[in-house]
């Protein structure tokens, strides 16, 4: 196994030609550095691929042939270009291409998946056996996370954080050296826990440093006439606005309940004085036919607020008549996914991966 490790770092070392960069960056060189990482990421890509891809401009979302086949250590070679360069672009100010470039790593990152011989559910974290890899993933999450608190999004500042923190946690111990556990610090994912997003104490403090990326503006509490007796404040909710009207329908009060199948209306044209809630046909569908009303989304289009429920009836509340209605809909498996596994004729009530039957009452939050 000794001798496997040290075969691994061998290779490791002839393959990381991103090393050159690296040095010209240590030495203030952004220029050169930047230059040299291209250079390099392109001598392992090929010129016939445009870098960054932009994952789903040509309708192919984030998979790349090229990012499938390639080896481990070229793999680990070209994500620390593209390290590199965002490095570079952040020290020249330039946090739009330095983004940029950390959004490619994660696309080379979700194209492992593609290597697996059996289909992975993207929450399902899916990890090569190279501590390069790791450590330049870790490093990519980590400092993506720092440049998006510096331009004041904390939500995602701490979702990069905890990525880099818990999807490596199964990976054996040479996967975790000083290095990655300094990057995964504990006081930092501890600090961005406790901020609410945006949090009240950090959005006067902050304003706008990069103008392609920001906008200021500010944040108010919508004031509206309270109903006597009537239970408004909820969770797990769906809420839209069309044509100036805030919509919430569904949700529950806390998670032992009461569950609510309702829908609300609140006119934000109206003067504050006089703004109510009213309230509209409830959710006509059982509670057994289409489970409880939770975290669902509606999506509006021509004038109808969609219901997805993961049923192969799609409901939906008409902004106009304010009646509910629905929309029946088929279902045909095509050859890839009768490959994968999927029968019969609807695809959201159970799916089969690695030959286990994973069921589920709904898929939300689709559209």
């Amino acid at each position: 196994m000794q001798a496997n490790e040290r075969a691994m770092q061998l290779m490791l070392q002839v393959s990381m030609t991103s090393r050159q960069g690296d040095e010209l960056y240590n030495r203030g060189k952004y220029t050169e550095a930047k230059n040299t990482y291209w250079k390099i990421a392109k001598s392992v890509l090929g010129n016939d691929l445009e870098i960054p891809t932009y994952s789903g401009s040509k309708g192919g979302g984030v998979r790349c042939k090229k990012y499938i086949d390639i080896d481990p250590f070229n793999r680990s070679n070209l994500v620390a270009c593209y390290n590199g360069l965002a490095a570079c672009c952040a020290r020249e100010k330039d946090f739009e291409s330095a983004l940029m470039w950390y959004e490619e790593i994660e696309v080379v990152y979700l194209n492992i998946y593609y290597t697996s011989p059996t289909p992975l559910y993207d929450w399902m974290n899916y990890n090569l056996d190279v501590p390069e890899l790791t450590f330049q993933r870790v490093k990519a999450l980590t400092t993506s996370s720092d440049l998006t608190l510096q331009l004041g999004n904390t939500a995602v500042a701490f979702n990069l954080r905890w990525r880099a923190c818990t999807n490596f946690i199964s990976m054996p111990p040479r996967h975790h050296p000083p290095t990655v556990k300094a990057m995964n610090s504990a006081e930092k994912i501890a600090e961005l826990s406790e901020l609410r997003h945006p949090d009240p104490q950090l959005i006067n403090k902050s304003g706008v440093t990069d103008p392609a990326l920001q906008l200021y503006g500010s944040w108010a509490r919508v004031s509206f006439k309270p109903l006597p007796g009537k239970v408004l404040a909820r969770s797990a909710h769906s809420a839209f606005i069309w044509k100036s009207h805030f919509y919430i329908a569904g949700g529950r009060k806390d998670s032992f309940g009461p569950f609510y199948r309702d829908l609300w209306c609140l006119d934000l044209t109206q003067k504050p004085s006089s703004r109510e809630w009213r309230q509209l046909p409830d959710y006509p569908i059982p509670k057994s036919v289409s489970g409880m009303f939770l975290s669902w989304n509606m999506i509006v289009y021509e004038n109808k607020a969609y219901l997805f429920t993961g049923r192969k009836v799609i409901d939906y509340f008409d902004l106009v008549t304010e009646k509910w209605g629905r929309t029946p809909t088929t279902f045909s498996p095509t050859a890839d996914d009768l490959r994968v596994g999927l029968t019969g004729d609807w695809p959201y009530r159970g799916s089969i991966l690695a030959d286990r039957l994973w069921k589920t009452a709904r898929f939300r939050g689709m559209s």
